[in-house]
């Protein structure tokens, strides 16, 4: 009897959902195309809880932001004018944030994607510029060496200054610190979009 509960329990631990990894992979894909918030949010809360956990959902949302990257620059190859209309749609993505990303486009890559994302330029912009000027795998290799040093500096900073610099506040102080961070990332996001 004990036994039969152990496998259940085990079995049930097996079946529970992949949160970390689930939501970094839809909330990658969706800020790769028409979502503006980017994933940092997401990964750095998941990395308050642990260092594994962090990892985890920095993992997903790079497998979904590549992923849906790769799409938009497909469907860029193939439908210009959509992708560019759409892109452009999305708060924040202005003609000069287009120019800018071109500018970077021109260069060797994966050096200009890498400074764009470094420098704050969506990577939607990159996926729509460089998609009909690059093979599928090049597309892939580029984005996963753009993506992922900025979602795993996220994870490393945050889990760092929580663990070492936050130790001996409270959990509730530190997830009001980093709420209190990202809505100011915010406010000035938006406050830069209207004015």
């Amino acid at each position: 009897m004990t036994n039969r509960k152990a496998q259940a329990e085990q079995a049930g631990r097996a079946c529970k959902p992949r949160l970390p990894e689930t939501v970094g992979a839809l909330w990658g894909a969706a800020e790769a195309t028409v979502f503006f918030v980017v994933p940092d949010v997401w990964i750095s809360f998941m990395a308050l809880r642990s260092f594994s956990t962090g990892f985890r959902a920095a993992l997903g949302t790079l497998i979904g932001a590549v992923a849906a990257g790769t799409g938009l620059a497909v469907f860029a190859t193939q439908a210009p004018e959509t992708a560019f209309a759409l892109v452009g749609a999305v708060p924040g993505v202005t003609s000069e944030v287009f120019a800018r990303a071109s500018v970077l486009a021109d260069q060797p890559q994966p050096v200009g994607m890498v400074m764009g994302s470094i420098s704050g330029l969506p990577y939607r912009v990159f996926a729509v510029l460089l998609g009909p000027e690059m093979s599928i795998w090049a597309f892939v290799g580029t984005s996963v060496l753009a993506r992922a040093p900025r979602f795993f500096a996220t994870l490393l900073l945050t889990w760092l200054v929580a663990r070492f610099l936050l130790a001996k506040a409270s959990s509730r102080t530190v997830h009001g610190l980093l709420v209190a961070i990202w809505c100011a990332i915010y406010v000035v996001f938006f406050a830069l979009i209207v004015f």
